[in-house]
């Protein structure tokens, strides 16, 4: 199939949908209402319109916030099924980012109602139980009553690679946090495998945004985990994100089996970033969290403005699809964040006028 045929239905589609995102302006906009129906009143005629009816109908944050969600979900299966077999199948791994998302929501419940005891009735109702990419038993899921019916729920898909690896012995030992980093490896993997399928072209766009996130999330783990938790060498090499060319490094090896200090660390940025070096100058050398911070916004600007190159670039490649997947994402964490901070605010208020 040609890339002409390919995108040129779904690109109408995708552009129609970025042009309906929200602006800067509208954005600032918003930031600015002093209520929840102000800021929903605002979101009519935008992409968030549904919202308005949902909160009206149940007056529940998190149900606007589970909504957003399942609009997520249904985009993705909507471009996976407008595509031909092969792209499907790397959309549906793009996709999985989505599902797994899901399944740590549900094994988080697990995990606070089994091992810690707590009440969990009132948040399985946000949690998505329709197909996302392959056939979960979601109400299995989410009514595990020990970890092996978590692994029962998930036997035949590609998660079970990484639930085989624990026990419910080993989650109460040690929490989730290597079993969730294991899961998130999955769609990068799962991406990865389809390679090799897809156009040169398309291939090299993939490959080229895996790599640069993935280098600069190791960076990212490498510094926070390592230099400020001291996290072991064996340890440290099973969280590395499964893509980029520093993982193979030389500096990696070097981190893996000498204790890291402050210098090796900034030979590293300066060798690979050093535009990001140099903004680190600017940096309390104490203030380690403040510098891991700057390489995140490093990393969020970086890929921002990749993905806005794509999008103008050739609009018969897989960039354009990408692009607007990136996007959308990132408007969503804002939208998110905006009804959480206009509605913690409106409690405030509420609660200096009534003098508390």
């Amino acid at each position: 199939m040609s890339q002409l045929t390919r995108y040129a239905y779904i690109n109408s589609k995708i552009h129609a949908r970025v042009s309906r995102m929200l602006s800067e302006q509208q954005l600032t906009a918003l930031s600015k209402s002093r209520s929840i129906e102000q800021l929903l009143h605002q979101m009519q005629h935008t992409p968030y319109e549904q919202l308005y009816a949902i909160y009206h109908e149940t007056g529940d944050i998190q149900m606007l916030e589970a909504d957003i969600n399942i609009q997520a979900i249904r985009i993705h299966q909507e471009i996976s099924s407008s595509l031909d077999p092969v792209y499907s199948k790397l959309i549906d791994a793009f996709t999985r980012k989505l599902e797994i998302e899901n399944i740590k929501g549900m094994i988080r419940l697990y995990f606070s109602n089994i091992i810690k005891g707590e009440d969990i009735s009132q948040r399985v109702t946000y949690l998505y139980r329709e197909r996302i990419v392959d056939d979960i038993s979601w109400s299995s899921l989410a009514n595990a009553g020990d970890f092996e019916e978590i692994r029962e729920a998930l036997e035949q898909t590609p998660y079970s690679r990484v639930i085989d690896q624990f026990s419910q012995e080993r989650i109460r030992k040690e929490g989730l946090f290597f079993l969730e980093t294991g899961l998130d490896h999955i769609w990068v993997t799962s991406v990865l495998a389809v390679l090799p399928s897809l156009a040169r072209e398309d291939r090299l766009i993939v490959t080229s945004l895996l790599d640069a996130d993935g280098d600069l999330k190791n960076l990212i783990n490498i510094f926070r985990y390592h230099a400020m938790w001291d996290l072991p060498p064996d340890q440290l090499s099973r969280i590395l994100y499964p893509a980029g060319h520093l993982q193979y490094s030389d500096d990696v090896r070097r981190l893996m089996e000498e204790d890291i200090d402050r210098d090796h660390f900034r030979e590293i940025l300066k060798k690979r970033y050093p535009r990001l070096a140099k903004e680190l100058e600017t940096v309390d050398d104490e203030d380690v969290r403040a510098q891991v911070q700057r390489v995140e916004q490093y990393l969020f600007i970086m890929r921002k403005e990749e993905y806005r190159r794509l999008l103008r670039g050739n609009p018969f490649t897989i960039g354009t699809v990408l692009s607007y997947f990136f996007l959308s994402e990132q408007q969503d964490s804002v939208v998110k964040r905006l009804l959480n901070a206009v509605q913690y605010a409106s409690a405030s208020e509420q609660y200096r006028e009534a003098g508390l």
